[in-house]
């Protein structure tokens, strides 16, 4: 995981997730929004990026997986 962190470009294209897969990361999500904290200093986030811009973004994901089902 680290090695794409790294490298995003070594990313696959597209990873085919069962829809429980999808409902798991889906809740998954609901319960990470939890840690969204507006006063998190930008040098502690995760690529620098809110919680709750990094849960919308992967929710936007998850949903366009759906529509493609």
């Amino acid at each position: 995981l680290e090695e794409y962190i790294k490298n995003p470009h070594l990313m696959p294209k597209s990873i085919r997730f069962t829809e429980a897969e999808l409902e798991t990361i889906e809740r998954a999500m609901d319960d990470y929004m939890c840690y969204h904290d507006d006063d998190t200093p930008a040098s502690d986030l995760i690529g620098g990026l809110p919680v709750a811009e990094r849960v919308n973004d992967i929710m936007f994901k998850i949903t366009e997986a759906y529509a493609n089902l």
